[in-house]
C-alpha cells in the first residue's frame, strides 16, 4: 500500500502533539511494510531550531529549513519519505502563496506517488484541498481528530473514516456535529518506567492556565520543570525550563508527578505519563483522565484556583500510587504490539473499503 500523511503543522515539531501522533502512525505503517510519504507545512509551536532536527533525519540534497521561503525540504524519517514546505512559521502570518505552494506539492505527490491511502490531520485550506484532490483520484481517506477546534463537518467531508485520540473526543465530536468516528488510545511509542522523584513536570500547559498552580508549587518549595520557553513564563526564576523534544526521557528524570492543564484534548500526556509510571494531575472528566487510565488525580476546579491544583500534585508526591497500577494500565491500553497492530489494521482496512462513515 502507498500512503500519504498530510498536515499543515510541521510533522517534525516536537511541541505539537497532533504532529507527534501522526508521525508515530507513519512510522508504524512504514515498519509494517507499506510505502509511506509525508507532506507537511512549516507551522511551528515555538522558536524551534530545526538545524539538528533535519540533520537527524537526513536532508536530501541542499535543502534546509528557511521559514517563509516556500522552498521544499526533503528528508528520510526512518522509513518515511518526508516533504516539508517552508511556509510561514505561524498560522496568523500564512499567505495565499503558502497555501498554493503546499497544494502544488500535494498535487505533485498525488500524480507521482499515486497514494492509495491519505491520512491527514486538521481542516486547513491547504490540507483540505490536497485531500480533495487525492480522493478524486480514488484514494481512501482516514481523518484524525486529535484535538478540539474542528467542530465543523467540512473538516471531515472527504473522509471515509475518522479516528479520534480518545473516546472522550469521539463523543465530543458526535455531540457537537454528529460526527461518526472511532476512539483509539493515543499512538505513543513504548517507554520504560523509572524511579519517582519529587519534582513536578508541567507538560502541554499554556502559561495562562498553568501559572497559578506553578506559582503555588514554587511557593510551597516544590521543584518545577516546565516544557516550554522561559519568555512565555516571565518572573518564574525558580522554575526549570526545558524546550520541547521528541525524547522526553531526560525530562522525566527526578519527576514524581506530571501537571497538565490543557484545552487541546490530545490526551497524549496521560498516555506517556502512565507508561513511565508517573501519576498525572489533570482536568476531571477530560481526555487525560481516560488516556492515563485514571492514574493520578483529577481536579474539578478552575485553573485559576492554583492552590487546588498544587495541593493535588503535592499529595501525589507525598503519597504516590502503586507502580503496579501503572504497569497494569499500560499493558491494558498501550501494549506495544497490540496498539501498533490496531492502528495499522485500521489504516489497511480503510484503504481496502469504501464505506463512508463521516
Amino acid at each position: 500500500m502507498r500512503a500519504l500523511f498530510v498536515s499543515w503543522p510541521c510533522s517534525l515539531d516536537p511541541s505539537n502533539p497532533t504532529a507527534r501522533g501522526l508521525r508515530t502512525l507513519s512510522h508504524w505503517l512504514a515498519e509494517a511494510g507499506h510505502n509511506v510519504t509525508s507532506l507537511s507545512g512549516g507551522v511551528l509551536g515555538g522558536p524551534i531550531d530545526f538545524t539538528e532536527e533535519l540533520r537527524a533525519v537526513g536532508v536530501t540534497g541542499a535543502g534546509r529549513f528557511r521559514s517563509g521561503s516556500r522552498s521544499l525540504v526533503m528528508y528520510t524519517d526512518r522509513q518515511v519519505n518526508g516533504n516539508l514546505i517552508c511556509t510561514a512559521a505561524h498560522n496568523n502570518s500564512v499567505e495565499a502563496t503558502d497555501i498554493r505552494t503546499f497544494v502544488s506539492h500535494g498535487q505533485r505527490l498525488i500524480r507521482d506517488f499515486r497514494p492509495q491511502l491519505i491520512v491527514y490531520a486538521g481542516g486547513e485550506r491547504g490540507v483540505s484541498e490536497v485531500v480533495r484532490l487525492a480522493r478524486n483520484c480514488s484514494s481512501r481517506v482516514l481523518a484524525t481528530a486529535w484535538e478540539f477546534g474542528w467542530e465543523n463537518r467540512d473538516a471531515f467531508i472527504h473522509a471515509h473514516q475518522v479516528v479520534c485520540i480518545s473516546k472522550f473526543l469521539s463523543n465530543h465530536y458526535r455531540n457537537r456535529i454528529g460526527l461518526s468516528s472511532v476512539g483509539y488510545p493515543p499512538p505513543v511509542s513504548s517507554v520504560r518506567q523509572g524511579p519517582l522523584g519529587k519534582m513536578v513536570l508541567v507538560l502541554q500547559t499554556p502559561p495562562e492556565f498553568g501559572r497559578p498552580a506553578v506559582e503555588e508549587l514554587l511557593r510551597l518549595g516544590v521543584p518545577v520543570r516546565i516544557e516550554g520557553w522561559g519568555h512565555e513564563w516571565p518572573d518564574l526564576g525558580r522554575a526549570e525550563f526545558s524546550p520541547p523534544s521528541h525524547d522526553r526521557t531526560e525530562k522525566f528524570k527526578g519527576v514524581g508527578a506530571v501537571l497538565s492543564i490543557s484545552v487541546d484534548a490530545s490526551g497524549s500526556v496521560g498516555a506517556e505519563a502512565v507508561m513511565r509510571g508517573v501519576p498525572v494531575v489533570a482536568d476531571q472528566n477530560g481526555p487525560i483522565q481516560e488516556t492515563s487510565g485514571e492514574f493520578g488525580s483529577f481536579v474539578a476546579e478552575s485553573s485559576d484556583n492554583g492552590e487546588a491544583w498544587a495541593m493535588a500534585a503535592l499529595e501525589l508526591l507525598n503519597n504516590p500510587p502503586s507502580p503496579e497500577q501503572a504497569k497494569s494500565t499500560s499493558l491494558k491500553l498501550y501494549a506495544a504490539e497490540i496498539q501498533r497492530q490496531a492502528y495499522v489494521s485500521l489504516m489497511e482496512r480503510v484503504q481496502s473499503t469504501a464505506l463512508l462513515t463521516a
